[in-house]
């Protein structure tokens, strides 16, 4: 009896901590909204307009959103130089942009530059 009283104290204790953490968690999740980097996109690359396709260009792209997401998600401030280490060269020997998109709460923000700036995004 008294090890299965034990054994209900000790479920009920991790049960309520379980709740706590959890709306603990989500609080802070709410706090977060609005206020923090989320990736939507990005892109490494540029087009090339020599070799058309139906659309009349070519595009050499590589996706950057896995490297930015590691960098910028849950921030509200971050800088990346624009460059190949973001997801290797895409198109060598050409110059090449990052478009990124990224959202603060409700608001999309679009970026563009040039390989070798220093991309800045932000959340208020």
């Amino acid at each position: 009896m008294k090890r299965i009283l034990k054994l209900s104290v000790t479920l009920v204790l991790v049960l309520t901590c379980a709740v706590f953490m959890s709306q603990a968690a989500f609080a802070q999740s709410q706090d977060d909204v609005g206020t923090v980097i989320r990736i939507e996109s990005a892109k490494y690359g540029n087009l090339d307009y020599d070799f058309g396709n139906a659309m009349g260009y070519k595009e050499h792209f590589c996706d950057a959103k896995p490297a930015l997401q590691k960098i910028c998600d849950g921030k509200r401030n971050c800088k990346v130089t624009v460059g190949n280490k973001i997801c290797g060269d895409p198109w060598p020997g050409h110059g090449k942009f990052l478009y990124v998109e990224y959202s603060c709460g409700g608001k999309i923000k679009r970026v563009k530059r040039v390989q070798t700036e220093i991309v800045k995004l932000s959340c208020p």
